[in-house]
């Protein structure tokens, strides 16, 4: 999980699925110490196979954190089948994504 700086008004948090294994608390602490940096976070999801519930979770805790704030999540570079999923559920209205992959 590869964290730093995008600017000096954005958090930057790059997923995969190795890093998911932590767990969901080790994932929205890491998110919520971000979230103190800026008005907006980019999670780079481009390292993702598959959105788990607990991916979903943890970014959705996010979003509403932001939300309260008047700032954003950024999804960026989710693969094809991420984008889909997140279309079938009704997510890519809750989220702001950027460059999906193409397959």
């Amino acid at each position: 999980m590869e964290r730093g700086g995008v600017g000096t008004s954005a958090g930057f948090l790059a997923l995969d699925d190795q890093s998911l294994a932590e767990g969901l608390s080790a994932l929205r602490w890491r998110l919520d110490d971000l979230l103190e940096g800026g008005p907006t976070l980019v999670v780079d999801v481009s390292g993702l196979s598959r959105f788990s519930s607990v991916t979903l979770a943890a970014l959705l805790f996010a979003q509403r954190r932001c939300r309260a704030r008047g700032a954003q999540v950024i999804l960026r570079r989710p693969t094809a089948r991420c984008s889909e999923l997140l279309a079938r559920i009704g997510m890519l209205d809750v989220f702001t994504v950027q460059s999906p992959i193409q397959p």
